[in-house]
């Protein structure tokens, strides 16, 4: 998922008007891994009811969120 994401970033970047540079992408990929570990940091503690607990039947768990 991760590896599609910013290949897909960094493929239709040009598109948007300017390419990237090779700082920019440096950047991006930075920012990207940074934030990957902090979110991954976030949940890797949780239990399987913690990961699957709805707070109602109209809401969504923190797994549901994370996919």
């Amino acid at each position: 998922m991760r590896r599609r994401l910013l290949t897909f970033v960094l493929a239709v970047a040009p598109v948007w008007g300017a390419s990237l540079t090779t700082a920019d992408r440096d950047a991006l990929l930075s920012n990207f891994t940074k934030s990957t570990a902090m979110f991954t940091k976030s949940v890797e503690g949780l239990s399987v009811e913690q990961w699957n607990y709805k707070a109602g039947p109209d809401r969504w768990s923190i797994g549901e969120c994370a996919e």
